[in-house]
């Protein structure tokens, strides 16, 4: 089974270089892909939106020849349940690592707002005026990567791209629930200083069939456990 990982907010394909070597040793392809306006793409962040990101998912998937295992952190948690959503058939099931996973017409911020959840974000503005989420360095390092290898976290900060602050409060539609027999893993993370461990159980109570796998890692366990990652990807049928 092929793998398809995306990431979260203010992050690229470049965060799960570790994850996609651990992955190759183990004999599993897998791509890990830059959203529109992320990483290394060259769209200006402040237009881009969850169905953009989606059909990019979906775009990818079908280019891989079948049914794919589509892998979302963070943020991507949200782009991977709308790109299910969009085209069921190319997704062989959905895991949601340290990810928000929303219902019909939840945000982003109606999930997160009332379980204290810590934000790196500052708000910035676009060359055209609109409104961006940025990530500092300094609180950057704090809430993602306070338990990751220094070296991988050098790389990291200066990698970090803004995003749409729309991200955070645009709800996604599911009206139909396309991906409703997809099967479904979540991995929890429980030092994570981003989403507490009680938010994440508290969605994967609200969706149901969700098998759940436990890391003692914080926000970033691709970097600060990718072998483990890595063995619970290929262990999902």
């Amino acid at each position: 089974m092929k793998i398809l990982l995306v990431h979260g907010a203010w992050h690229g394909a470049w965060c799960y270089k570790p994850l996609l070597a651990e992955l190759a040793a183990r004999g599993r392809e897998a791509v890990a892909i830059d959203l529109p306006g992320a990483g290394d793409d060259p769209a200006d962040p402040a237009g881009v939106t969850f169905q953009d990101c989606a059909a990019r998912v979906v775009e990818v998937a079908r280019g891989m020849g079948g049914p794919v295992l589509v892998v979302g952190h963070s943020m991507g948690g949200m782009v991977i349940t709308l790109a299910a959503e969009l085209a069921p058939e190319c997704f062989s099931a959905l895991v949601y690592i340290a990810a928000i996973v929303p219902g019909h017409g939840q945000s982003a911020l109606m999930l997160t707002a009332t379980d204290g959840t810590a934000s790196p974000a500052k708000e910035a503005l676009s060359a055209d005026g609109r409104l961006l989420n940025a990530a500092p360095p300094e609180m950057a390092r704090a809430a993602f990567y306070h338990d990751c290898p220094e070296e991988y976290v050098a790389d990291a900060l200066p990698r970090l791209r803004p995003v749409p602050t729309g991200f955070l409060l645009t709800p996604v539609q599911l009206p139909r629930d396309r991906a409703a027999g997809l099967k479904r893993h979540y991995i929890e993370c429980t030092e994570d200083r981003i989403l507490p461990i009680s938010l994440q159980r508290r969605m994967v109570a609200a969706r149901g069939r969700m098998v759940v796998h436990t890391l003692a890692s914080a926000h970033s366990p691709f970097y600060a456990m990718p072998g483990a990652v890595a063995d619970i990807l290929v262990a999902v049928k």
